[in-house]
């Protein structure tokens, strides 16, 4: 069996998206007996970002939700951060993987065709 950590750090360092698709994908790839077992698997968006980045972003991109997304409040950025090795993961589990605004906007164009 595989050992996974989708790391997402929260707080004062940073926040990190990872798809709940790609994250479903990499369970079904570990099924694959060519995976080695007994491993740890570290998987660290490079994206970092926080919720008035998406905000920001999508007020930008769907005007039609300017007045039920709030407006991002500029943030300093964290002095804090961190160095994530993910090359056995890569190496093992090469992607494509989605990015941070790919992600969101999915979410995003479920939610206005949900509304129509």
């Amino acid at each position: 069996s595989c050992k996974f950590m989708f790391l997402g750090l929260g707080g004062a360092l940073n926040n990190s998206i990872r798809d709940v698709e790609d994250v479903a994908s990499i369970h079904v790839k570990s099924l694959d007996l060519k995976v080695p077992g007994n491993e740890r698997y570290l998987f660290y968006s490079h994206y970092p970002q926080d919720s008035s980045e998406i905000a920001k972003k999508v007020r930008e991109e769907y005007p039609q939700l300017r007045n039920r997304v709030p407006e991002a409040k500029e943030r300093a950025e964290s002095p804090v951060k961190v160095k994530v090795d993910t090359a056995k993961s890569n190496k093992v589990f090469p992607g494509p993987w989605k990015d941070w605004w790919e992600s969101a906007k999915d979410t995003v164009d479920d939610i206005v065709k949900f509304e129509k």
